[in-house]
């Protein structure tokens, strides 16, 4: 919303609003430049956004004549009022009367205010939360109205918007975060061969979405990454050998090893939270299944044994717990899935959120506190079912749905 600011000016022996006329009278400057009436905020205020970092929208204001005509080259000063953040930009309006600052948040989270000066007026006040990167999300969305590409967001847990993460015409996706939250590893067909519909390699850039780096390069889908919590490695699922199976490479793509081999699937890697272990989904045993392995390859563990198919396995940051998605509790709808919630050793599978008829859970993520899941999650928005992403309680309650705002929301990621 647009904030109107009326210019006020003392005159001598008395204080007055400024007369409102067409012409123009002696600037700011005491020459016969048209005077500013008003200062309007046209878009910036009230965002969030990451701590040390810009927020999604520049702020910046439009500056008019008292006849409510934009007026170029107005110097506008900006200046950080609170929260310890830098701002440059200061300089004439442009030819459309506009001016906009590069606003940087602070470096602890709180509320960030900013002022945007010119002379004769009072001041266009805005403000911007800043968000530490610990409460943030990374959640693979469609920005547009269509069904593809898909790029990445970061949000928060209630659904506010903090960044485009990528914004590229291929599809990105998959996100998954480093330990020091400084970078996200990610699918991309961005580099995709012609004739390999489904070409998607890894890549990894920083959370201000600069420094993006391709780290595999293979005809075939290399997807669902997760990063050892030292940060020196990264598991990922590839079919390059027919199959799915799971590989393990360095955090800069080199030194690329396969650590399963078998003609079943073994996709969807987690990496546990001390180092020591690489839970994953496997259909080796006929259906799919969760098992557990050394971060080798050795010493395979079969986890769940149950007729239905469990995947899409998470630890808990404790290492406690496993969340996954199943359709054991589906009956005859086995192409619904919900998630469930297990002791580490695979006993206590506890269905979580139910969700009769359409709904389709899957892929969770533990908050860094474990406290909560978020999950994709398939909800009736008007005549038609959107893929979107919750978050509820770890014990099932409070579900909240925090992506209505996208056309397609999908495989959040909690930074660890």
């Amino acid at each position: 919303m647009r904030k109107s600011i009326l210019a006020r000016a003392a005159i001598t022996g008395s204080v007055g609003l400024l007369a409102i006329g067409c012409g123009s009278g002696p600037g700011p400057t005491g020459d016969n430049s048209p005077v500013p009436g008003s200062l309007t905020i046209v878009e910036g205020d009230g965002q969030s956004g990451l701590t040390g970092r810009s927020p999604t929208t520049s702020p910046t204001v439009l500056v008019r004549d008292q006849a409510g005509s934009p007026l170029a080259g107005i110097s506008v000063t900006w200046v950080v009022t609170g929260g310890g953040g830098t701002v440059s930009g200061s300089g004439p309006t442009n030819a459309t009367g506009q001016a906009t600052a590069s606003w940087v948040l602070g470096p602890d989270p709180g509320i960030n205010t900013l002022e945007a000066r010119v002379q004769g007026l009072s001041p266009g006040q805005f403000s911007a939360t800043g968000v530490s990167i610990a409460a943030a999300m990374a959640v693979e969305v469609m920005l547009t109205e269509t069904r593809s590409p898909t790029d990445i967001v970061l949000m928060t847990a209630d659904g506010t918007l903090l960044t485009n993460l990528t914004k590229h015409p291929a599809d990105d996706g998959d996100p998954a975060w480093s330990p020091d939250r400084t970078k996200v590893v990610f699918k991309s067909d961005r580099d995709a061969r012609p004739g390999f519909p489904l070409d998607y390699d890894l890549y990894v850039l920083k959370v201000d979405g600069s420094g993006v780096t391709r780290l595999t390069n293979t005809p075939e889908r290399d997807v669902k990454a997760s990063w050892s919590p030292d940060g020196g490695r990264i598991a990922f699922s590839s079919m390059r050998d027919g199959n799915f199976e799971i590989y393990v490479m360095n955090a800069d793509g080199s030194n690329q090893v396969r650590l399963t081999n078998d003609p079943g699937s073994d996709g969807n890697p987690d990496w546990s939270p001390d180092g020591s272990r690489i839970l994953f989904a496997t259909t080796r045993y006929g259906n799919r299944e969760i098992a557990v392995m050394n971060t080798d390859g050795s010493s395979v563990v079969r986890l769940t044994n149950d007729s239905g198919d469990d995947d899409e396995p998470a630890w808990s940051p404790d290492g406690r717990r496993i969340a996954f998605s199943t359709n054991r509790f589906s009956g005859v709808r086995t192409d619904l899935y919900e998630v469930a919630v297990m002791n580490a050793d695979g006993s206590g599978a506890t269905r979580l959120a139910v969700h009769p008829g359409s709904s389709n859970d899957y892929g969770p993520t533990w908050s860094p506190d474990g406290t909560k899941i978020s999950y994709t999650c398939w909800r009736p928005r008007g005549a038609e079912v959107h893929s979107e992403v919750c978050t509820m309680n770890a014990d099932g309650t409070g579900e909240f749905r925090m992506t209505s705002r996208f056309s397609w929301a999908s495989w959040p990621a909690w930074s660890r």
